[in-house]
């Protein structure tokens, strides 16, 4: 899948107000996995270096706690606003919804310029949801970010499994008219 996506210069980065990290999969073992690994090491490069508050999934907060766990994280978002507590019912967490969360806190702080972390294939998607909400989006440098063949979510075990993914998420998204 081939991305074209402006990395941002690191002016730009420097003039964003946060960084929002979205998790690729999970493992039914409660780690992290190789992805969310990888994405929390950018994560807290691009904090030891602009100091900018972070908004992350649960899978990269995981990650990151054992790898950099002087990090103040300023909301880690778990499950849906919808997830119902009697367990009977768990709305999934996709990519529009930890979006929508970190909007909320962000217009609550004045912060609409993001600093975009996730899988480099799962950034088009991710990019265009986060604009459609309004933030100003900075991405940084993701080309290597791996797949986790042992996630609990097929789709994010390969690339042609993810690639045959987003075009019912990418229909989806516009169809709710979240791109």
């Amino acid at each position: 899948m081939k991305n074209k996506i402006r990395v941002a210069s690191d002016e730009d980065l420097k003039g964003s107000n946060l960084i929002v990290g979205l998790s690729f999969g999970k493992r039914n073992n409660g780690l992290p996995g190789k992805s969310n690994e990888y994405l929390a090491e950018i994560v807290s490069n691009l904090y030891r270096k602009y100091q900018k508050p972070v908004i992350i999934q649960e899978e990269i907060a995981e990650a990151l706690s054992g790898l950099a766990p002087d990090i103040p994280i300023r909301l880690i978002i778990k499950e849906h606003r919808e997830y119902k507590k009697n367990g009977k019912e768990k709305k999934y967490l996709d990519t529009s919804e930890v979006l929508i969360q970190a909007k909320d806190i962000s217009r609550t702080n004045g912060w609409n310029i993001i600093i975009l972390v996730a899988h480099q294939d799962h950034l088009p998607r991710s990019i265009k949801m986060a604009k459609n909400l309004g933030f100003t989006v900075n991405t940084p440098l993701i080309k290597n970010c791996p797949y986790d063949e042992l996630s609990s979510q097929k789709w994010t075990r390969n690339k042609w499994r993810f690639k045959f993914h987003e075009i019912s998420a990418n229909t989806l998204y516009l169809l709710k008219d979240y791109i």
